[in-house]
């Protein structure tokens, strides 16, 4: 396939429950423990490469703590520093392309039933703090 290499935009894409299994769920804003989900790192580099920015957004981006522990969970798994250097880690919602969100919903012009919402589960099966 034949990608170009000039600006093509960007993708924002969740960290927890999208490139973090989030198995254990929320432990604590600086305290990541679960190993990345199968592929991330191959597609945040095929993101990059394609000439897309790549954003990793988070509720645990409104800390600079959050942050750090962003990047060194990322460091941690193997990423490249290289690699590493061309993400960025956003605290609020970028301008972005495509949003990538375990926790999201479709938007088509119709809202979700009350009945969807109340019995929705992230693809890992697991919950929010706030749903706790």
């Amino acid at each position: 396939m034949d990608v170009k290499k000039t600006y093509q935009g960007s993708i924002a894409l969740d960290f927890d429950g999208v490139c973090n299994s989030y198995k254990s769920g929320f432990v604590a804003v600086d305290k990541i423990p679960d190993p990345p989900v199968e592929g991330t790192f191959d597609a945040i580099e095929r993101y990059l490469d394609a000439g897309l920015r790549v954003y990793i957004f988070s509720t645990r981006n409104f800390s600079p703590e959050g942050r750090v522990a962003i990047k060194n969970w990322f460091r941690h798994w193997g990423m490249s520093q290289e690699t590493l250097d061309r993400l960025e880690v956003v605290s609020g919602k970028p301008i972005a392309k495509l949003y990538i969100d375990d926790r999201a919903f479709h938007f088509t012009g119709e809202f979700p039933s009350v009945e969807y919402v109340i019995n929705f589960k992230p693809w890992h099966g697991g919950k929010s703090s706030s749903q706790k």
